[in-house]
Protein backbone atom coordinates (compact mmCIF):
# COMPACT_ATOMS: atom_id res chain seq x y z
CA UNK A 1 0.00 0.00 0.00
CA UNK A 2 3.28 2.19 1.00
CA UNK A 3 4.45 1.86 -2.54
CA UNK A 4 0.95 2.41 -3.75
CA UNK A 5 1.02 6.01 -2.42
CA UNK A 6 4.91 6.73 -3.15
CA UNK A 7 4.37 6.25 -6.87
CA UNK A 8 1.19 8.15 -6.23
CA UNK A 9 2.72 10.82 -4.94
CA UNK A 10 5.60 10.91 -7.59
CA UNK A 11 3.22 11.01 -10.00
CA UNK A 12 1.14 14.20 -8.67
CA UNK A 13 4.50 15.72 -8.55
CA UNK A 14 5.55 15.08 -11.87
CA UNK A 15 2.15 15.90 -13.43
CA UNK A 16 0.51 18.50 -11.25
CA UNK A 17 2.81 20.00 -8.62
CA UNK A 18 6.44 20.15 -10.22
CA UNK A 19 7.12 22.93 -8.05
CA UNK A 20 6.37 20.00 -5.12
CA UNK A 21 8.96 17.54 -3.86
CA UNK A 22 7.93 13.94 -3.51
CA UNK A 23 7.18 11.73 -0.85
CA UNK A 24 10.65 9.39 -0.42
CA UNK A 25 10.45 6.00 2.10
CA UNK A 26 12.61 7.83 5.16
CA UNK A 27 9.12 9.62 4.82
CA UNK A 28 6.55 7.62 5.30
CA UNK A 29 8.75 4.69 7.36
CA UNK A 30 7.34 5.83 10.91
CA UNK A 31 3.87 5.02 9.72
CA UNK A 32 4.37 1.24 8.42
CA UNK A 33 4.20 -1.56 10.46
CA UNK A 34 5.99 -4.56 10.66
CA UNK A 35 4.79 -8.22 9.54
CA UNK A 36 4.53 -9.11 13.40
CA UNK A 37 2.39 -6.06 14.21
CA UNK A 38 -0.34 -6.35 11.37
CA UNK A 39 0.01 -10.35 11.63
CA UNK A 40 -4.02 -11.14 13.14
CA UNK A 41 -3.31 -14.11 14.98
CA UNK A 42 0.12 -12.55 17.09
CA UNK A 43 -2.45 -9.38 17.73
CA UNK A 44 -4.97 -12.06 19.43
CA UNK A 45 -1.87 -13.81 21.32
CA UNK A 46 -0.78 -10.69 22.75
CA UNK A 47 -4.71 -9.77 23.49
CA UNK A 48 -5.17 -12.83 25.19
CA UNK A 49 -2.20 -12.64 27.42
CA UNK A 50 -3.33 -8.92 28.53
CA UNK A 51 -6.62 -10.04 29.52
CA UNK A 52 -5.81 -13.10 31.42
CA UNK A 53 -3.45 -10.62 33.01
CA UNK A 54 -6.34 -8.51 34.02
CA UNK A 55 -8.22 -11.17 35.23
CA UNK A 56 -5.81 -13.46 37.24
CA UNK A 57 -8.10 -13.85 39.83
CA UNK A 58 -10.16 -16.53 37.65
CA UNK A 59 -6.86 -18.39 37.21
CA UNK A 60 -5.37 -20.93 39.94
CA UNK A 61 -1.87 -19.92 41.16
CA UNK A 62 0.43 -22.56 42.64
CA UNK A 63 3.39 -20.64 42.39
CA UNK A 64 1.48 -17.93 44.96
CA UNK A 65 0.02 -18.30 48.53
CA UNK A 66 -2.88 -16.39 47.61
CA UNK A 67 -4.03 -19.36 44.78
CA UNK A 68 -7.25 -19.17 45.03
CA UNK A 69 -10.18 -18.37 42.05
CA UNK A 70 -12.46 -15.52 42.68
CA UNK A 71 -15.76 -16.56 40.27
CA UNK A 72 -15.22 -18.29 37.20
CA UNK A 73 -12.62 -20.02 37.16
CA UNK A 74 -10.61 -19.91 33.66
CA UNK A 75 -7.55 -22.21 34.44
CA UNK A 76 -4.36 -22.41 36.09
CA UNK A 77 -1.36 -19.35 35.67
CA UNK A 78 2.37 -20.26 36.50
CA UNK A 79 4.78 -17.78 36.26
CA UNK A 80 5.60 -18.70 32.01
CA UNK A 81 2.80 -20.67 31.60
CA UNK A 82 -1.11 -19.85 31.54
CA UNK A 83 -3.69 -22.87 31.04
CA UNK A 84 -6.87 -21.69 30.09
CA UNK A 85 -10.19 -23.43 29.65
CA UNK A 86 -10.90 -23.98 25.86
CA UNK A 87 -14.41 -22.96 26.19
CA UNK A 88 -13.19 -19.44 28.06
CA UNK A 89 -10.54 -18.69 25.00
CA UNK A 90 -13.25 -19.25 22.37
CA UNK A 91 -15.03 -16.61 24.08
CA UNK A 92 -12.93 -14.37 25.07
CA UNK A 93 -11.31 -14.55 21.69
CA UNK A 94 -15.00 -14.20 19.95
CA UNK A 95 -15.64 -11.34 22.36
CA UNK A 96 -12.66 -9.24 21.31
CA UNK A 97 -13.53 -9.87 17.35
CA UNK A 98 -11.25 -12.74 16.18
CA UNK A 99 -12.40 -16.12 14.79
CA UNK A 100 -11.29 -18.94 17.22
CA UNK A 101 -11.60 -21.76 14.64
CA UNK A 102 -8.84 -19.28 12.12
CA UNK A 103 -6.81 -18.12 15.38
CA UNK A 104 -6.27 -21.50 17.04
CA UNK A 105 -5.45 -22.78 13.51
CA UNK A 106 -2.84 -20.16 13.23
CA UNK A 107 -1.50 -21.10 16.38
CA UNK A 108 -1.40 -24.83 15.76
CA UNK A 109 1.12 -24.17 13.08
CA UNK A 110 3.32 -21.89 14.76
CA UNK A 111 3.33 -23.78 17.64
CA UNK A 112 2.39 -21.11 20.46
CA UNK A 113 0.19 -23.81 22.22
Amino acid sequence: NMAVLLLADTLACQCIFPEEIPLTANDVKDYMFSKKEIDISERAYENILDVCNINEKHFYRPDTSDNWTQGEFWGSMKKNQIIINAKQLEKLLSDDGFSPKKILKDWSKKRIY
